[in-house]
């Protein structure tokens, strides 16, 4: 009786059977990949469009606070070497 459930199991000289099982395996992924694609791309392209735009903003926002950094240290130093360079003339 084993050997007769297996023959049946595995029986792919019967093309009925093979066609029958490609048209129902291909019903159900047709059906899942409707039912669980993402979204329509254009959807997509305006999410890119958007997270773009977002990254675009907050570099150009690092970049202005980088270079204000910049700008303040860079006044620091140069009012300390002028200090000291003053200080180098009262002596000479």
């Amino acid at each position: 009786m084993v050997n007769n459930i297996e023959e049946h199991a595995y029986d792919i000289n019967n093309p009925k059977k093979v066609l029958i099982g490609l048209l129902i395996g291909g019903l159900v992924g047709a059906t899942a990949m409707l039912l669980f694609a993402p979204q329509s791309g254009k959807r997509t392209r305006g999410q890119i469009q958007l997270k773009i735009i977002q990254l675009r903003d907050r570099t150009t926002d690092t970049v202005k606070d980088a270079l204000a950094q910049v700008r303040f240290h860079t006044r620091e130093i140069t009012a300390g070497v002028q200090e000291k360079a003053g200080k180098l003339k009262q002596l000479g």
